[in-house]
């Protein structure tokens, strides 16, 4: 009888380890990208609204990313940011950015919502 209460016997899992695990587990597997990044790539930004906060922010994408696309109904505001990213597209209506760039952008900002 002693053989089998060994071979069956329990391992204790506290409540705090198993709700980390199942945790850890439940964020990995909502982690995983839609596409995979090779080593040198690197993320495509696009801005709709780059004055006020939107400029602050698309500044900071582009220190982290490719800025590929500006999108304001401004044009002064649009031309300035477009003077600091000269790769990036310009629009004045974000559908026209979306639709001709929707493969293009991995992340973008939106200071209209």
């Amino acid at each position: 009888m002693d053989i089998m209460a060994n071979k069956f016997s329990k391992t204790y899992v506290s409540r705090r380890s198993f709700i980390g695990t199942a945790a850890a587990s439940a964020f990995t597997f909502n982690f995983f990208p839609k596409r995979v990044f090779g080593a040198n790539d690197r993320i495509a930004f696009a801005g709709i609204g780059v004055g006020g906060k939107g400029s602050g922010d698309i500044d900071q994408a582009g220190n982290l990313g490719d800025v590929v696309a500006l999108c304001d109904i401004d044009l002064t505001k649009l031309d300035a940011k477009g003077g600091k990213f000269a790769k990036a597209k310009k629009y004045k209506d974000f559908r026209k950015m979306l639709e001709e760039m929707h493969t293009e952008i991995d992340a973008g900002n939106n200071q209209y919502s």
